[in-house]
């Protein structure tokens, strides 16, 4: 069995869902227009701070971008004891 197959095995006996940590009006209606379902649970990440340091450390845009949803990504799942982000 190879690595991604474990994964999707793994993933069978989760129940998924798509959690949008932002309160982005934006991103929400991106999604509601797609017909796609989702959950709304905002971070509260400062990313004005996350965004300063980054800058600081020379970081692109897209990394930057990286760096705020993974953030973002790891508050969230803390806050509803998830594994899978």
């Amino acid at each position: 069995m190879s690595l991604f197959n474990f994964h999707l095995d793994s993933l069978a006996s989760y129940p998924l869902r798509l959690i949008l940590a932002s309160e982005s009006l934006a991103r929400k209606r991106l999604l509601e227009n797609a017909g796609i379902l989702f959950e709304t649970c905002p971070s509260h990440c400062n990313e004005t701070s996350l965004k300063q340091k980054a800058i600081q450390e020379g970081l692109s845009v897209r990394e930057t971008a990286l760096r705020l949803a993974q953030t973002k990504a790891l508050s969230v799942s803390e806050k509803l004891q998830v594994r899978i982000l």
